[in-house]
């Protein structure tokens, strides 16, 4: 679309004169006065700053896996959102610093209220996600919220927001994930 002649449309307001320099007022807002109480708080995400000297030393970390174990780790993670602005060359050395993890039917895999430090994704196995209202004891009163059937990937929201993990996974048989740690 051509906007070079946009202005040709519209007329001068009357009274006002186009060349002269409006100020605008600075508002009036105190920072250390409360707000609305009732009002609803943002949530906001930060990162930590990047650090050349951190780059200079990374080393690449491998983990022998079959050709069928990385296809499906492949497929376990296209639909992960941490994974969707990666290109190959990116997710390919997220895939290969994963290693195994085998799980016995009925182990904790994460906790809620816990620190996350790794990211899983499964390999085979089901895993139950519990959550419950009581952050002090997330063991009362919890909720079964979503099974996975031997695909999918968990873990990744207490990495990406650096908040404690928001539900327990349980394994409901013998499985195996491969796993990423956080650094």
């Amino acid at each position: 679309m051509d906007y070079s002649d946009h202005k040709s449309s519209f007329e001068p307001m009357a009274g006002i004169d186009e060349d002269l320099k409006y100020e605008v007022p600075p508002l009036n807002i105190d920072p250390n006065a409360k707000g609305d109480e009732n009002r609803k708080r943002r949530f906001s995400v930060s990162a930590e700053s990047s650090d050349d000297k951190k780059s200079e030393k990374f080393i690449k970390k491998v983990y022998p896996k079959s050709k069928e174990a990385l296809d499906r780790i492949k497929q376990s993670t296209q639909d992960v959102f941490l994974f969707e602005g990666l290109d190959t060359e990116q997710s390919n050395l997220l895939v290969d610093a994963m290693f195994e993890k085998k799980c016995q039917k009925g182990d904790e895999i994460i906790c809620q209220g816990d620190h996350g430090d790794y990211f899983y994704v499964i390999e085979s196995g089901i895993y139950e996600v519990w959550k419950s209202e009581n952050k002090n004891n997330p063991n009362i009163d919890s909720k079964k919220v979503f099974q996975y059937n031997n695909k999918g990937a968990f873990g990744e929201l207490a990495l990406m927001y650096n908040a404690p993990r928001a539900a327990t996974v349980k394994a409901v048989t013998n499985g195996l994930l491969y796993r990423i740690r956080y650094l």
